[in-house]
């Protein structure tokens, strides 16, 4: 897990060819120990870096990769259900990315259903809650870059009631202002091109 944080830590820097050297290392040792758990982790991690290089292709297959292990992880143990949806969320945004919108939607979908279904098991969970809003507010994007604005403002609604609920419960959290800000601003972005007049009254309070 060092060389994951070590890689992870490079990416953010910038550093993408040292983060791939770290993370090769670290699918060796996954490999040699057999650690499929590590190993998908170690897929999923490439294709974010690679991704950020711009290599889409070669993301994918680290995504796929990553996702295969992880679905076979979960018909033996549920608490692996997270890993496979954050997985689709990933898959989502870089077949957005690569031109290819159908394909992300049933990837974003099949991750909403996961994260819905994990609420349902404990309703009053904030990470649940939080996981649903932002693949609602994912959906949302990405349904208003392909034309459809109704369908898209369902999304983005849904999403901002669960994160202003969430902000209610801590209004001092940075994140979660930061979270209804986001839906705010994608909702008001909507609604201005919808009707030539945005939205921002219910922004105001973030602010203040």
């Amino acid at each position: 897990m060092q060389h994951l944080q070590k890689a992870d830590s490079q990416r953010q820097r910038g550093l993408y060819t040292d983060a791939l050297a770290t993370l090769a290392k670290a699918e060796q040792l996954a490999r040699k120990v057999k650690a499929q758990d590590v190993l998908s982790a170690v897929y999923g991690t490439k294709a974010i870096v690679l991704r950020s290089k711009g290599m889409f292709d070669e993301a994918l297959k680290m995504h796929t990769a990553a996702l295969n292990i992880k679905e076979k992880l979960a018909k033996k143990d549920p608490f692996f259900n997270k890993s496979v949806a954050g997985t689709l969320n990933n898959l989502g945004a870089l077949l957005s990315d690569m031109g290819r919108p159908d394909d992300a939607k049933t990837r974003y979908e099949r991750a909403l259903e996961i994260y819905e279904a994990l609420l349902l098991t404990d309703p009053a969970s904030s990470v649940y809650q939080s996981w649903v809003a932002t693949t609602l507010n994912n959906l949302g994007n990405l349904l208003s870059a392909m034309g459809r604005p109704d369908d898209a403002k369902t999304k983005y609604e849904r999403g901002l009631d669960m994160r202003e609920a969430l902000l209610l419960t801590d209004p001092a959290s940075r994140v979660y202002q930061s979270d209804v800000s986001m839906t705010l601003n994608n909702l008001g972005n909507l609604l201005s091109n919808l009707q030539g007049t945005p939205t921002w009254d219910r922004c105001r309070y973030l602010h203040n």
